[in-house]
């Protein structure tokens, strides 16, 4: 009994599926850096606990993290 075929495909087709999912990440990178206002009022205005990392681990983190994810 033969389970695979000499005339199979591979089912990905190259880079493409890469190059998509690339795009998608800096498409809703940019829009999510354009959407925020992190010197707004409001934002300084509140109660922020002592436990909460200085502004530029944020990038420093999330950055990584969200590349890795993808």
């Amino acid at each position: 009994m033969r389970i695979t075929s000499e005339n199979t495909k591979p089912v990905v087709g190259g880079w493409k599926p890469y190059a998509a999912a690339a795009a998608a990440v800096v498409a809703t990178a940019v829009a999510g850096a354009r959407a925020v206002d992190a010197d707004s009022p409001w934002y300084a205005s509140l109660d922020k606990p002592p436990w909460q990392p200085p502004p530029w681990a944020f990038g420093a983190v999330w950055t990584p993290l969200y590349v890795s994810l993808a």
